[in-house]
This record gives structure tokens, C-alpha cells and sequence, in this order.
């Protein structure tokens, strides 16, 4: 990503940064972060420079009337008297602008390009890695995270696409900040999944505690508990966890017990890249009960369920499967 193309919308950001947009600009502001992982990944990067500015010891301007006399001898501004409070509004949104680009300078100077970023995917199968914190993260297939050059030097905040289990490294000065598409987890210390796909991201908490929210609710959930965030903004619910196969990828087992047939079959549809589909809702109700080892081939799986369940018949083309039951 180039943050040089999204320069036209920074006078608005810088704004709606420090609380000072109002109606249309604000709903216009949240829109355009919200539209893609490229532009809430920039508004993190202008937030993080504002930060870095507040931190800066006699690096910025110490209060907005000494920036706004700054900003008044730049060359070709001349503000006119007589405007009143919008004057002034203008006035004070441009001082903090050189905050924030003072701010930015300095951290250029201190910690490198702000806009350098690091990048983490996974690929054709699961991967295991450790963060510059410690924390330890197990990416499922084909997911990333992205996370900036400092990370857990200032801030603990990543993005992520797809599905991974986060074991944090507890830091009580930094909160651990994963964001999706419509959700932001929020941890200090702790253990969980999550999964990002489509329109929706499953949080699920293995240990401690964790604060998951969208633009509008919040919640907390504890150890075997889960919510689902829709990017629609909806309220949000906690669920007990009633499996383990979110663990799947990670631990390279399917757990099942008393679990619904169509439960396993959506794991082993991401786990063995299939298309396995029950044809009936009562045969995806069937409770099953046993363990399956992912380094099984997937035939041998098949055919157990097969055996645990006389009344099916399991027809396979290709990665193209159907159970059904029998005649």
C-alpha cells in the first residue's frame, strides 16, 4: 500500500481523530476507514503517529496556540479576521495538523518510516511463528497478519485475514490489539481464536480474558466462551464454547464428542480443501464420538463415519462428496 494515494482524505481523518467532526463528516470518515483493510490499516498508522507525537519530549508544539502562530507564518496564509468560531475550529483542526506532522517527523527520525510494515502469512498449510513480544501465533491456511516494524515496542496492534490462535505475552502497559474487518479484540494477557472470514469473525477465548467490539457494542468474554461479530454492526452475544474443533489446525485433531455431524464435516472441509455436503438436516444432526488424526487419509475418515452410521451412503467425486442417506 502507498499512503501517498489516500493524501486527499487526511485533513478529514486528522479530524475525526481528535473528535472533531459532527455529522455527514463523521459518518463520511467512518465509511471510508471501514471500506477496506488498506485504509483502516492507514488511519492505524496516522492514529499511531499522533501518539508518537504526544510522547515526543520537546519534540512538538506544547499546546495548540504556538502551533496555530506556526502555522499562521507558513508562507501564503494569511487568515482573515471576522470569521468567528468557525475561525477558530479551522483554526485549531490545523494547529494539531502540525502536531501530528511534527509528531511524524520526529518518529521518522527516531524509529524509521512510519508506513513500514511486516507481514506474516501461512500459506498452503498451518504455521507457527513467534511475535517480537512473545506472543505466540499459529496461523491457519492462507492467513496473514500484518503488524507495523515497532510493534510491542509502543503498541501491540495487528491485522488479520483468515483464522489464527494468539497465546499473548502479557504486558500490562500494552494492550494486545487484533483487528478485522468489523471487530477489534482487545487482550492483555491471554489465549484465543479467531476467525475472520467473509462477513463475519468468530472469537473464541481458550484462556483469560479478552474485549471484542464493532463500531457500535462491546463484550467480554471469558475462557470457554465465544461471540460472533457480523460487519453489519449488530449486537453482539456471548455463546459458550459446546467443541474443540476450532483447535484443529493447531493441534492436528478432531476432537468430537456427542458432536454434530455437520460440525465435523465444515472442519473437514477446511482441513482436507473438500467440498463434503449432507444432503439432509436430521443426518447433520447425528451426534458423533471419537477422534479423528488429521494425518489420516481422508477416505479412512469417511469410511468411519460410514461405520458409525450404517443409515448413510457417502458418494465421492473428485473433492466433490455427498452423504445422503440410505435408500
Amino acid at each position: 500500500m502507498n499512503p501517498s494515494q489516500f493524501s486527499s482524505m487526511d485533513p478529514l481523518l486528522v479530524k475525526y481523530l481528535l473528535q472533531e467532526t459532527a455529522g455527514e463528516e463523521t459518518l463520511l470518515a467512518e465509511q471510508w476507514i471501514a471500506a477496506s483493510s488498506d485504509h483502516q490499516h492507514y488511519f492505524e498508522q496516522l492514529k499511531t503517529i499522533w501518539q508518537q507525537a504526544q510522547s515526543l519530549d520537546q519534540a512538538v508544539p506544547p499546546d495548540e496556540e504556538q502551533a496555530w502562530q506556526r502555522f499562521r507564518a507558513l508562507p501564503g496564509v494569511q487568515p482573515k479576521a471576522g470569521r468567528g468560531k468557525r475561525l477558530w475550529r479551522v483554526a485549531r483542526v490545523a494547529a494539531l495538523w502540525l502536531v501530528v506532522i511534527a509528531g511524524a517527523w520526529m518518529a521518522y527520525l527516531r524509529f524509521g518510516p512510519a508506513g513500514t510494515t511486516l507481514t506474516l502469512a501461512s500459506g498452503t498449510s498451518p504455521k507457527t511463528d513467534t511475535l517480537p513480544d512473545r506472543t505466540i501465533v499459529t496461523l491457519n491456511k492462507h492467513a496473514s497478519i500484518r503488524l507495523s516494524s515497532g510493534f510491542g515496542r509502543r503498541s501491540r496492534t495487528l491485522t488479520l485475514e483468515g483464522e489464527a490462535f494468539f497465546d499473548v505475552s502479557v504486558d500490562n502497559r500494552r494492550p494486545f490489539v487484533v483487528r478485522t474487518p468489523g471487530a477489534t479484540i482487545t487482550v492483555l494477557g491471554t489465549s484465543f481464536n479467531i476467525s475472520s472470514r467473509g462477513e463475519q469473525t468468530e472469537v473464541i477465548v481458550e484462556h483469560g480474558k479478552v474485549e471484542v467490539s464493532n463500531r457500535e457494542n462491546s463484550v467480554q468474554l471469558s475462557a470457554g466462551e465465544k461471540v460472533v461479530v457480523d460487519r453489519k454492526n449488530g449486537p453482539l452475544h456471548k455463546q459458550k464454547v459446546v467443541n474443540e474443533l476450532y483447535n484443529y489446525y493447531r493441534t492436528g485433531t478432531l476432537i468430537c464428542q456427542s458432536t454434530p455431524l455437520s460440525a465435523v464435516i465444515r472442519s473437514l472441509n477446511e482441513a482436507y480443501d473438500v467440498h463434503i455436503a449432507v444432503d439432509d438436516d436430521a443426518l447433520g444432526a447425528l451426534p458423533l464420538t471419537t477422534t479423528f488424526y488429521l494425518t489420516q487419509p481422508l477416505d479412512s475418515i469417511l469410511s468411519i463415519i460410514r461405520q458409525t452410521f450404517p443409515q448413510l451412503t457417502i458418494s465421492r467425486q473428485g473433492t466433490q462428496i455427498h452423504i445422503n442417506k440410505t435408500p
